[in-house]
């Protein structure tokens, strides 16, 4: 009976000292087409340079370029290694270039949050959940009410709501 309670208190010290691995990449898959006629550039060798803008036409804060082949389909998946990138950092743009042609640049609407949410410190307890959260700064969520029974109900800037059920 002693042993077997030092193995599970062994088992329980062992899962508490692990600590979450969240990589920092990001797969990502482009079409590549020929900015002139349109036509999808298939299985041929492309440069794609992928990055990130602080606003549409804004400062570059991030890019990384590849080097790669598209499929019949003019396809090709690609890694971003994304370890650098702050992701408080307000209205991003990803912004896309292949074979030196500026293809565009589309909103990011959310980061990835296992990524963001690395940077929280300590552990947040259902009771330090209760009550009503609330933000000015962010596009989507205007407050957010948290109950004792895991319920929670979300209020959105355009005046929408929905409920939720949350376990911690």
């Amino acid at each position: 009976m002693k042993n077997l309670f030092i193995c599970i208190a062994i088992i329980i010290t062992s899962v508490l000292n692990i600590e979450a691995v969240i990589p920092n990449e990001l797969n990502y898959q482009v079409m590549a087409l020929d900015p002139t006629t349109g036509k999808v550039l298939s299985n041929q060798k492309v440069s794609i340079e992928m990055a990130l803008l602080k606003g549409i036409n804004g400062e570059k804060i991030w890019s990384q370029t590849f080097d790669t082949e598209t499929d019949e389909a003019g396809i090709c998946a690609i890694t971003l290694d994304v370890t650098e990138v702050d992701w408080n950092t307000p209205d991003l743009y990803m912004s896309t270039i292949i074979n030196e042609n500026d293809c565009g640049s589309a909103k990011l609407c959310s980061v990835p949050y296992s990524i963001q949410a690395k940077t929280i410190d300590g552990v947040i307890t259902r009771r330090d959940l209760i009550g009503t959260w609330a933000s000015e700064e962010n596009e989507g969520f205007f407050k957010i009410n948290f109950n004792n029974d895991g319920t929670a109900s979300c209020i959105y800037k355009n005046g929408s709501s929905a409920d939720l059920y949350y376990s911690i």
